[in-house]
């Protein structure tokens, strides 16, 4: 993770500035509203992949999140005490967070030959080859078949 990225994550959880989040219709007034508890985890877990990620010998400041899932993990359960002896449920939401991070590749441009070179073809003369490559394959099978039967009887008859 570079260093404008981790002052964005910084800035987001301190509330400075609002990252792409939707903001309510109404009672907020001039106060900035977001994922204050997200960004928080979401930070954490790109720190701990950029310090994973140097021992294996990565280019920290290259790597792109290739693939990210979050799937719901199973709830926990905790009792709330309430007044005159009843109990409620507290129910927290966990996640499972599944992150991939790669390097970026370098684009390399082609070759005018290389473009040049390959041409689309039909798909009736791709059936063609097709059938002429099965016909070729046919034919050779068969000029083995009969050279073996050839040595077969020059065999039996010596």
């Amino acid at each position: 993770m570079s260093h404008y990225k981790s002052k964005v994550c910084h800035s987001i959880v301190t509330m400075v500035e609002l990252g792409g989040v939707p903001r309510p219709n109404s009672g907020v007034g001039r106060r900035v509203g977001g994922p204050k508890r997200a960004q928080n985890f979401y930070c954490t877990y790109l720190k701990m992949l950029r310090v994973n990620a140097e021992p294996k010998g990565l280019d920290v400041d290259s790597l792109v999140i290739e693939h990210i899932q979050v799937n719901k993990a199973p709830k926990m359960r905790h009792r709330m005490y309430r007044a005159h002896g009843w109990i409620n449920p507290y129910m927290s939401s966990p996640c499972h967070i599944e992150m991939i991070l790669t390097e970026k590749e370098q684009i390399v441009l082609k070759l005018e030959e290389e473009v040049a070179q390959k041409e689309k073809i039909s798909q009736k003369t791709l059936k063609k080859q097709k059938v002429m490559a099965r016909e070729k394959i046919q034919h050779q099978i068969n000029a083995n078949k009969s050279k073996i039967i050839i040595i077969i009887i020059i065999i039996i008859n010596k």
